[in-house]
Parts: structure tokens; C-alpha cells; sequence
């Protein structure tokens, strides 16, 4: 995962790449994860269905 500051976000926002996560940092500390829409729904959809299995134990 590749890490960058909040002001190279607010700088780079229209030209930024999400090929991988991005991890964006404030104060040295992480804040925020940035990935693709599609990463985001196939991590949504896998979360639903672990807690369907979950359920039917």
C-alpha cells in the first residue's frame, strides 16, 4: 500500500492513480484509505457474504 500526505492529495486529486490502496496520512498519522471504486464493492460484497455464513452457523 502506497502512503502519501493530505497535501499531496488536495495537489494531485485529479491526476491520482488507485491501481493499489492509498493511504493517506495527516500529522504523520494515517487518516484515510483511497481504492477504487470496484475494490471497494468486491470488499463490501465479501464482508456480506462472510457475515451470511456467519449466520448460518
Amino acid at each position: 500500500m502506497h502512503t502519501e500526505t493530505v497535501t499531496f492529495l488536495k495537489e494531485s486529486a485529479s491526476k491520482l492513480s488507485v491501481d493499489e490502496p492509498l493511504m493517506v496520512t495527516q500529522n504523520g498519522k494515517a487518516k484515510y484509505i483511497i481504492q477504487s471504486f470496484e475494490d471497494c464493492q468486491y470488499q463490501q460484497e465479501s464482508i456480506a457474504l462472510l457475515k451470511r455464513v456467519n449466520l448460518a452457523d
